[in-house]
């Protein structure tokens, strides 16, 4: 079984959209706004190329300690040229991966996270690019606190160095292959009548691979358990929390850890507290922007 099980884009997909919920500031208390009267389709924000890009289910574990582990997904743009530091999905003698794009001198090398394992993209070399990654959809249901790592490569700047040809673009192996599509909404939204989608705004969950900028989805009729990152709603105040059981009593525990959590006295409506539980983290690695190939 291959570690990535690829889709293409379903671009007869019926328009679905879900409420927008003002900027949430991670891990912080922010004034409670209500929706913003926007609503946005997954599909529309995501995915620029639907002829280009697809979708893939990751199956197993990825780059350090699980970092990316099944029920985590991404999107890849065939279109985009590879650059050094981007996470690409990649065909190494058959096997599909993920790997970040590096240049040692001159050559285009495919690393993985703990730089361990390095594959030279030379003309003698079978491996290539299919696509470079855009998007991660990380699942934060049920997982409790996930450390990524920051994502790409980063190593000191090289002396321009004399290009060298880097085979990329993924084209599906059979019909059936591409016969196969996902709808962004239909896979990540399990109700969508009570789903919402917010920005994250601030560093506070950066431990968490969180980052400014980011997005997150909400499920707002789920129950909450332990571990769950969660939308909180307390003294006319939005938080994003983590809920965690100490001392026989439960509690919100933000990402920021010069925080203090905040117990969940007895008589509080727990119901009422947690306004929604965050089912995934969305980061946008890159932009389908005008790096792509010329036809």
């Amino acid at each position: 079984m291959q570690p990535l099980e690829i889709f293409k884009i379903d671009n007869t997909a019926a328009p679905t959209s879900i409420p927008v919920v003002g900027g949430f500031s991670a891990g912080f208390p922010s004034p409670a706004t209500d929706y913003t009267g926007d609503r946005i389709d997954l599909n529309e924000v995501f995915i620029k190329d639907s002829g280009n890009t697809y979708y893939a289910r990751v199956k197993g574990y990825y780059l350090l300690d699980g970092d990316l582990s099944p029920g985590d997904a991404l999107l890849f743009d065939t279109s985009l040229r590879p650059r050094k530091g981007d996470l690409a999905v990649c065909n190494i003698d058959g096997e599909i991966l993920l790997k970040f794009i590096d240049r040692r001198e001159g050559l285009y090398c495919l690393v993985d996270g703990a730089d361990s394992q390095t594959e030279v993209l030379d003309k003698e070399s079978q491996s290539y690019v299919m696509g470079i990654v855009t998007t991660l959809f990380i699942r934060r249901r049920e997982r409790g606190r996930r450390t990524l790592p920051r994502w790409g490569v980063r190593r000191k700047e090289e002396k321009p160095t004399k290009k060298r040809a880097i085979r990329w673009g993924y084209v599906p192996e059979s019909e059936e292959d591409s016969r196969q599509s996902v709808d962004l909404n239909k896979e990540l939204i399990q109700h969508p009548v009570f789903a919402a989608y917010g920005l994250i705004v601030g560093q506070s969950l950066r431990e968490d691979a969180i980052d400014d900028g980011d997005s997150v989805l909400i499920d707002t009729v789920i129950d909450p358990i332990e571990s769950d990152l969660v939308v909180s709603y307390r003294e006319g105040e939005f938080m994003i929390k983590y809920i965690e059981m100490r001392d026989r009593a439960l509690w919100l525990v933000p990402g920021n850890r010069e925080y203090q959590p905040i117990r969940i006295c007895e008589e509080e409506d727990t119901r009422k507290l947690v306004w929604g539980i965050v089912t995934y983290s969305l980061k946008q690695l890159r932009q389908s922007d005008g790096n792509k190939r010329a036809y």
